[in-house]
């Protein structure tokens, strides 16, 4: 067997990791680039035109969101996954190829040339075409595809997120995934695989421990407190998957324990709102209980038509506007930065990870007024940064998940920034190889 990767190598987006094997080429993972100098070929590259089956780990954009260009370009193999995942990748993908069409309608309005206006990579029909490709299995099963043996085991993170032991006579690989953090409250603890040959390990937070003396209640009563003091708004922009539900389900306790705290909460994000039909759907796949789900429905406004929006917008009161996208570059969040931000009593809140290039990330890198297309945009009032929300498994849970694996030869390290990399280089010691992109290695 032999890996090669084309996207998350020495970066934490575009995860595309190329596995030869002797009965042909599988790819784990098949996600879109995010932030600054995003590489999205519109041409499919050479190498994976030769993929026979997918394998997807979890619905994120950064793991799935290239997989309609692959149909469209013509990939007609099984795409492997658990069907949670797969129902959120369906939604994932087509909200994307929704906001590539939208994009491209305002690139190409002020061009006349039909051959110089931009294309979206993929559009509807195409995610259409995708879905019924999918294959599911659960976790703990072993399948067989063309005499390969492949296993898929709960990685935590997000709904429907796995590892996947991939056996090719008799050698053995495995891939995290994106590993979710131990003792977490919503979601179950990542199951590790007892031996293998080789771990191509995530190493998103690889250089650090996350702290642990800030909890997501502590941050949101901390925000809360404030907003109260100054009768003022908050706006969380938030992933559709996963983060916006951890913010829904926090926030419904902390309103159930003290009522004081309470403001209104209005989610505005038709994404949002689905995922979260999911998780209820699902619910014996995470920790969120029916009594927490009727919590949140009581304590959350979803918005689902303009006039709720309209009304939203002449509230003058405290109150928390949870939209998407959770990096500020699409959904509602520009509209909902632009209203709210030149009051300088209002609040944003940022709970996730921001991609270098990304509006959110020029807000945590300090700048206040920027370009939004045709839009100036600013915001003058105050900036909380939250780091305790994060999904990812930190340092020390990397390599407590890595060390059940018996018998490994070669850690290959993916999906992190160059000195998340080195730092768990160094930890692991000479098996341990950072991956170079496009680079074939050999188990």
């Amino acid at each position: 067997m032999q890996l090669q990767s084309l996207g998350a190598a020495q970066t934490v987006t575009g995860s595309k990791h190329i596995l030869k094997t002797s009965v042909g080429d599988v790819l784990i993972d098949c996600g879109l680039f995010q932030g600054l100098g995003a590489k999205n070929p519109a041409q499919v590259p050479e190498e994976l035109s030769k993929i026979s089956a997918i394998v997807l780990t979890h619905g994120h954009l950064d793991h799935c969101g290239y997989i309609p260009k692959l149909v469209k370009h013509g990939f007609h193999g099984p795409i492997f996954s658990t069907l949670q995942t797969g129902e959120i990748a369906k939604l994932i993908m087509s909200d994307n190829a929704k906001i590539q069409a939208e994009q491209n309608r305002k690139k190409n309005k002020k061009i006349v040339k039909e051959s110089e206006k931009s294309k979206p990579l993929y559009d509807l029909n195409d995610v259409a075409q995708t879905i019924p490709l999918f294959e599911f299995h659960q976790w703990g099963e072993t399948f067989s595809w063309k005499g390969l043996r492949i296993t898929l085991e709960s990685a935590g993170h997000i709904l429907g997120a796995s590892s996947v032991k991939i056996e090719d006579n008799d050698k053995s690989i495995i891939f995290s995934g994106d590993l979710g953090r131990y003792t977490d409250p919503i979601m179950p603890d990542p199951k590790g695989f007892s031996s293998a040959d080789a771990v191509v390990m995530e190493c998103t937070y690889g250089d650090r421990n996350h702290d642990r003396s800030h909890t997501p209640e502590s941050d949101l009563i901390n925000v809360l407190k404030n907003a109260k003091k100054k009768s003022s708004s908050i706006l969380i922009p938030a992933f559709s998957v996963a983060r916006s539900q951890n913010i829904m389900f926090y926030l419904a306790h902390i309103f159930n324990k003290n009522k004081d705290l309470k403001v209104p909460v209005y989610v505005d994000s038709a994404l949002t709102l689905a995922v979260t039909k999911l998780y209820e759907n699902f619910n014996d796949f995470h920790k969120i209980t029916k009594e927490d789900f009727a919590s949140i429905h009581r304590h959350m406004t979803f918005i689902e038509f303009e006039s709720q929006r309209e009304r939203l917008e002449k509230d003058s009161g405290s109150k928390i506007i949870l939209t998407a996208s959770g990096m500020l570059t699409g959904g509602r969040s520009p509209y909902y930065l632009k209203h709210l931000g030149e009051d300088k009593n209002n609040i944003l809140m940022i709970v996730g990870y921001q991609a270098e290039g990304t509006l959110g990330r020029k807000i945590v890198d300090g700048e206040r007024v920027f370009q939004d297309g045709d839009d100036k945009l600013k915001w003058l009032g105050e900036v909380y940064i939250a780091k305790s929300f994060s999904s990812h498994a930190d340092q020390v849970e990397l390599l407590k998940w890595r060390s059940q694996i018996l018998g490994l030869k070669k850690t290959f390290l993916v999906h992190g920034e160059q000195r998340s990399l080195e730092q768990m280089q160094n930890l692991i010691g000479p098996s341990a190889v950072i991956v170079d992109e496009q680079q074939c290695y050999s188990l």
